[in-house]
């Protein structure tokens, strides 16, 4: 199979690509279960759209006031050796820990794993037992607003990339157009 690789360096430019080459691209982070599908032929597709170059999408923050946020290419291994989950959210690196071999959580991104919408996203259940159920934190409104995205749109993996209102409010407006 042969796609053009495109890597947009802004996530208002992954956007664009993605609405520019309508249905016709794929997101790639870490890659582990799209390259898969690639070399199984199970998918095509003429665009692939790496998004690992894009700046500040490779972190985990833990706020008081804002709560936990994990950035769409955080590695899941990063999620299995953060010692701040380790203290708040143990849940988050048991379930990191089983996923994959060890090489595979090097690659394997968060956003990914939450956004190929396959069977095996193991991580959508870790995060979703974390939050409260009695209260909307940020967790809760960031795992229910992928999950929104997941069933709704073809941009589904730039769903993790910022979970602030105005880059929600693009995703939305691209996925209605």
């Amino acid at each position: 199979m042969r796609f053009d690789y495109l890597e947009p360096k802004t996530i208002e430019e992954a956007i664009s690509l993605l609405i520019k080459h309508n249905g016709k691209a794929k997101v790639i982070a870490g890659g582990t279960d799209l390259l898969v599908q690639v070399r199984d032929k199970a998918i095509q597709f003429d665009y692939a759209v790496d998004i690992g170059c894009i700046a500040g999408l490779n972190y985990i923050n833990y706020d008081e006031k804002q709560g936990l946020s994990i950035g769409a290419l955080t590695p899941i291994r990063a999620l299995e050796q953060s010692t701040e989950l380790r203290q708040r959210y143990p849940v988050i690196c048991q379930a990191a820990s089983l996923l994959g071999s060890v090489a595979i959580r090097n690659v394997a991104t968060i956003g990914g794993n939450l956004c190929n919408a396959a069977p095996s996203a193991e991580m959508a259940p870790a995060l979703i037992a974390t939050a409260p159920a009695s209260q909307a934190t940020p967790l809760t409104v960031m795992v229910v607003v992928v999950a929104l995205v997941m069933a709704v749109s073809r941009y589904s993996t730039i769903a993790l990339i910022q979970t602030g209102p105005p880059v929600i409010e693009k995703m939305v407006a691209a996925a209605a157009a």
